[in-house]
């Protein structure tokens, strides 16, 4: 029986998720901080209030457990770390009352609205920035958007960059902890 349950477990997490095409957003709609670099302890600070898993991070999604979280946007910039592509899928159970927007000028306020599933494709090696054209992007592309969120509860993503093996299970607490 130990055998079949370590079997099972090594399947990828995705497969039952992974039934609808993931929306695509590339290095056009990409976004770059403004203003000079944070310091070091401001970096520290905002890591442990993010989420990190296979390359990708977002920022800021802790803070969606507390007590003050209400339905609707949640804000969480994202980040993908190297230059292949990082897809995030929302599990099946939870696609009812979670949605994912990162589409520039969409600004959904319903789950309907929102996508079940997203596809981050990094700017590639060599992109030089648009904030300083004499400067290049670096390994790292970020993304501004957020979660459209209809209750509280623990939502399950499945996180999988291009080439993996499987995907990374990542919970959520929107007003809760998981």
């Amino acid at each position: 029986m130990t055998l079949l349950l370590a079997g099972v477990a090594a399947l990828p997490a995705a497969s039952p998720a992974a039934a609808d095409p993931p929306r695509v957003v590339g290095c056009a709609s990409h976004v770059e901080a403004g203003g000079p670099p944070p310091t070091a302890k401001e970096l520290r600070a905002a890591r442990r209030d993010s989420v990190s898993a296979a390359h990708l991070t977002l920022w800021g999604v802790r803070l969606a457990g507390d007590s003050r979280f209400r339905p609707g946007p949640w804000k969480a910039g994202l980040t993908v770390r190297d230059y292949r592509p990082v897809t995030v899928r929302l599990a099946m159970r939870d696609r009812s009352w979670v949605g994912l927007d990162y589409v520039v000028g969409r600004d959904a306020r319903s789950v309907a609205e929102a996508d079940p599933a997203v596809r981050f494709v990094p700017c590639p090696p060599g992109t030089p920035k648009f904030t300083h054209h004499d400067r290049l992007l670096g390994p790292e592309t970020a993304w501004a958007g957020h979660f459209v969120v209809s209750r509280r509860g623990c939502a399950t993503l499945f996180v999988r960059r291009q080439g993996a093996a499987r995907s990374v299970r990542v919970r959520i607490g929107f007003g809760v902890r998981c």
